[in-house]
Parts: C-alpha cells; sequence; structure tokens
C-alpha cells in the first residue's frame, strides 16, 4: 500500500556520481553503478573509489568499490591492506581473494595475519588462498592446527594441490 520507491537515474548522471551511488543500500542501484563505472573504463574516478573504499559507507560498497578498482586496472597494494585490516569480515575476505594476483611482502604479512582472524569465513578464503600464493605455508599449517575440525576449512585445507600441502600439514 505504500509509494513505490523512485530509483535515480544513473544514466543521466556523471562517473563521480556513480561511485557514490556505489554505496547505495538498493542492489540494483550499486550494481548498476559499477557497470555504468566499467563500460565507460571511468579512471578518473580512481581517487574517489578509494575515498569509497576507506569509508564508514556499508561494507557491500566499499566491496563495490573495490571491485571497481580492479575492473578498472588501477587497484593498487595500498587498496589490499587497508580491505585486509577492514573492520567488516566480508570485506578482508574478498580483499584476500584479489591480493593473490598482487602480492606483496606487505600484503604477504597482512595475509598471514588473517590466519588468527575471528570469523570462521576470513579463515576459510585463507585456506584457499594461502595455497596459491608462494609465502603463506605457515598461515597455512596455523589454520589447518586450529580448524582441522571445521568441515568446510578442512575441506579446503585438503583441496590445495598436492605440493602446496607436502612438508606443512605432513612433514616430511
Amino acid at each position: 500500500g505504500g509509494a513505490p520507491r523512485r530509483f535515480p537515474r544513473l544514466s543521466a548522471m556523471t562517473p563521480d556520481q556513480w561511485v557514490r551511488h556505489l554505496g547505495d543500500p538498493n542492489p540494483w542501484v550499486r550494481g548498476t553503478a559499477q557497470r555504468l563505472l566499467h563500460e565507460r573504463q571511468a579512471r578518473e574516478t580512481a581517487p574517489a573509489l578509494r575515498r569509497l573504499a576507506t569509508s564508514k559507507v556499508r561494507p557491500e560498497g566499499r566491496l563495490h568499490a573495490l571491485a571497481t578498482l580492479r575492473v578498472l586496472g588501477v587497484l593498487q597494494p595500498a587498496d589490499l591492506m587497508t580491505a585486509l585490516a577492514d573492520p567488516h569480515p566480508g570485506v578482508r575476505e574478498n580483499a584476500l581473494r584479489l591480493a593473490e594476483t598482487r602480492i606483496t611482502p606487505a600484503l604477504l604479512s597482512a595475509a598471514a595475519e588473517l590466519a588468527a582472524d575471528p570469523e570462521p569465513k576470513v579463515r576459510l578464503q585463507l585456506a584457499f588462498t594461502a595455497p596459491v600464493v608462494a609465502g603463506l605455508s605457515e598461515a597455512y599449517a596455523r589454520i589447518a592446527r586450529r580448524d582441522h575440525a571445521d568441515k568446510w576449512i578442512s575441506a579446503a585445507l585438503l583441496s590445495a594441490p598436492p605440493a602446496a600441502i607436502n612438508g606443512v600439514l605432513f612433514p616430511a
């Protein structure tokens, strides 16, 4: 019985306005704004996207900002460092996934710290990430010791290629 919600007319907006809509509560608005930024290859919005990724906007908005930086080809290790320390576990989880192909010594250290993350989904993602990133074998072993009884994390640990777990789970 209420009035229908009015949606913003995104097609008439500028790329900077689309960035602001990445934090919208409505998933359609967020997704459409991200699609428009991607289609236009709006790399000039990178500073605004970085501000959004570190803002107090809803976690979905921060994730859209990170993902948009990635698809525009301007995602930097510093963006991921901030995201790996985000208060929301979903942002930390996705930052791990994004960091897999952009690893630096600082990112490696920050990722390894997530083996002690209080959120199981973050440790689950690290169990998938650690075998494909050189230098995370100790984090992998810490998760194995801590979470071996968790069926999902255990499955993730055992899904690693044999070369990645030899010497870690099964010492020589």
